[in-house]
């Protein structure tokens, strides 16, 4: 309720959104950012609250030479619109949102929303590059879209290298796709992998004398796509020993192995 007084001089105003829930209750956000000047209807929402009925009211009168002061709280519900490009951004704009976008991915069947999410992580995959690469390449992978595992990996891999996404992924994405259209992405992985170690038992790993178990196709097939495989792997070996960095004395030994093809 109002009562008596009223400003003189008003020294400070501020209108938060706070405790931002979903149609469940959920929260999302404990204070969202907004444009007051141009991302409210009406445009002139703060006066169109104030001049509405107050919640509450705090009022200290003059004290000496202290000038008295006082305070009103205006506490309404409102609801929030956005285009449906922001869709993702909006819903998990919370800390720990990046992280509740990669897990929504697996509860999502609808391709539309699978994309949405897909390009959320990808603006927000710096939060986490190897958490964001292993979603993208996993939704890649569902939505057969060569595409998208790409952008994921020149996104990801140079901060992630070769652990952009782990080995079993990688043997997957070659069943969806075919070794010639991922030779891009694995040599950009490759690239930025500063320790030779590592790119050794890779190659060593990836091309070895066997082919890999078929996951979801034929042997047929995925002999010939080991095949592929193997011959751009022993290329790659050959040029890591021209590159060599100092290695770290844990590096040693798993080099000399790697370097001899064990």
């Amino acid at each position: 309720m109002r009562g008596d007084e009223d400003f003189a001089e008003i020294q400070d105003q501020n209108m938060p959104i706070e405790h931002f829930v979903d149609l469940d209750g959920q929260l999302i956000i404990k204070e969202l950012c907004y444009d007051e000047e141009s991302e409210t209807m009406p445009a002139d929402l703060t006066e169109t609250v104030e001049s509405g009925e107050l919640d509450d009211e705090d009022y200290e009168g003059y004290m000496g030479n202290e000038a008295g002061s006082l305070k009103r709280w205006y506490r309404r519900t409102v609801l929030l619109i956005w285009p449906s490009w922001s869709k993702y951004t909006i819903k998990h704009a919370a800390v720990n949102g990046f992280k509740k976008a990669c897990e929504d991915f697996l509860e999502v069947t609808d391709a539309k929303e699978q994309r949405g999410i897909a390009e959320h992580v990808l603006w927000k995959a710096s939060s986490d590059p190897k958490l964001a690469a292993k979603t993208l390449c996993e939704l890649a992978n569902r939505l057969k879209d060569v595409g998208l595992w790409e952008r994921a990996v020149k996104e990801c891999a140079p901060r992630t290298a070769l652990s952009t996404v782990d080995e079993q992924t990688k043997l997957w994405s070659i069943e969806h796709f075919g070794f010639d259209a991922l030779k891009e992405s694995f040599e950009i992985m490759l690239n930025h992998e500063k320790h030779s170690s590592k790119k050794l038992k890779f190659l060593n790993n990836l091309g070895g004398a066997e082919p890999w178990e078929p996951l979801e196709t034929d042997a047929e097939r995925e002999a010939a796509e080991h095949r592929a495989v193997r011959t751009w792997a022993e290329l790659k070996k050959e040029e890591v020993p021209k590159n060599l960095v100092k290695p770290t004395v844990g590096e040693c030994s798993v080099l000399l192995k790697a370097l001899h093809g064990k």
